[in-house]
């Protein structure tokens, strides 16, 4: 139909990763079968990225590479969609891993008609490679009318209500494939105006369309948890981005049928908490911005006067919202700003100390402690 030849194209973004992309790219083409093809995409690397990727191509022939201006990590997953040849597509991060049977769990969903199968993940951090958190989903497949909805609200903004089935990898566009046909004969592309939050927005695309998938309960990816990653970095220019993705959400809300749109709007304006929570956290509240606590109360009160703050503050149902959102939701509507400072900066020291002690192995210590422990006890 598309030129499909092989089972499975492994997509891998690449952007500036030389220190982790070897891992990658070694845990990709450790998969075996001649069913697999492995397109690598340099979103225009500036640290040696391009010619590790060019290195590896010459010792394997299912590997194909190309070369591109840095677009965003949308723009390089769209090459790989347009490029792909297998019968189902895997995006892969340039510093992540497949785990060692990831093709071989993927071929037994080979030959159904899913539109997406949702996988778990293993999350590990720096390179002790130990996992931090593994998803318990049962396995389940989705094909009714109130299961997709369910997913599909799901994925714009999970709160308590959200089933057990729908694991946390739900937003994202890793540990999961989707099918070469469905996504090209609905043209669902990644926006590329996007360079964060662009995983849920491919999603949601995706729901507009979906007809069948299933959740299974195994792993085939491992994903780097890295303190220094965009999502929590300074950036004083978050907020003219976060109206642009606010916009571009809402875009595709409305894209849906009135029926869903009504409740995908709910969903919506909580999602809305989540976006003004990233630019307390990246900006406003951020422990580099050196700006007096009066000008950066008297910013973050100008930044909500956007359309959508507005519109999102005044109609959000704050009995959906999850815990620490709905803290926020609180303080905003109370005009604490105090609050809202003094809640960011003990999230940046919890992150910093567990920051350091990934970096020292000292939770893998610790695990290993625990389980001595608790040996002896049982002996006793």
């Amino acid at each position: 139909m598309f030129g499909v030849k092989k089972t499975i194209t492994f997509g891998i973004a690449v952007y500036n990763v030389a220190d982790y992309l070897a891992g990658c790219i070694e845990s990709v083409i450790a998969q075996k079968g001649d069913d697999i093809e492995i397109l690598i995409v340099d979103d225009g690397s500036t640290d040696g990225s391009g010619a590790i990727c060019d290195a590896y191509a010459k010792t394997d022939e299912r590997i194909r590479v190309f070369h591109k201006e840095n677009g965003g990590v949308s723009s390089a997953r769209n090459v790989i969609i347009d490029q792909a040849e297998g019968k189902w597509i895997s995006f892969i991060d340039g510093d992540d891993k497949l785990t060692e049977n990831a093709a071989e769990t993927v071929r037994h969903y080979a030959e159904t008609t899913f539109d997406i199968v949702f996988f778990d993940a293993l999350f590990f951090r720096f390179d002790h490679s130990v996992p931090t958190y593994q998803i318990k989903a049962p396995e389940l497949v989705i094909r009714t009318e109130d299961e997709i909805r369910t997913l599909t609200l799901s994925t714009l903004y999970a709160n308590q209500s959200t089933p057990n089935y729908i694991n946390k990898t739900r937003g994202t566009v890793w540990g999961k494939i989707y099918a070469t046909t469905f996504l090209k004969e609905n043209k669902v592309w990644f926006d590329e105006r996007l360079r964060k939050s662009q995983d849920v927005a491919f999603n949601l695309e995706c729901m507009r369309y979906f007809k069948t998938g299933v959740f299974v309960r195994k792993a085939i990816y491992l994903y780097r948890q890295n303190e220094m990653s965009i999502v929590r970095r300074y950036n004083p220019e978050i907020s003219t981005y976060n109206t642009l993705l606010a916009h571009a959400f809402l875009e595709i809300v409305q894209s849906f049928a009135p029926r869903l749109c009504s409740q995908l709007t709910e969903r919506f304006y909580a999602m809305c908490i989540i976006i003004i929570k990233t630019n307390l956290q990246l900006d406003f509240c951020h422990r580099r911005n050196k700006k007096a606590f009066a000008e950066r109360k008297s910013d973050f009160e100008s930044f909500l006067q956007n359309d959508w703050c507005q519109t999102a503050i005044q109609h959000c149902n704050s009995e959906i919202l999850n815990k620490s959102d709905a803290m926020i939701y609180h303080w905003i509507m109370q005009n604490d700003f105090k609050a809202i400072c003094r809640y960011f900066k003990k999230l940046d020291l919890d992150d910093r100390i567990k920051a350091v002690s990934n970096r020292l192995g000292l939770n893998k210590l610790k695990s290993g402690i625990r389980q001595k422990i608790q040996s002896k006890g049982q002996k006793r």
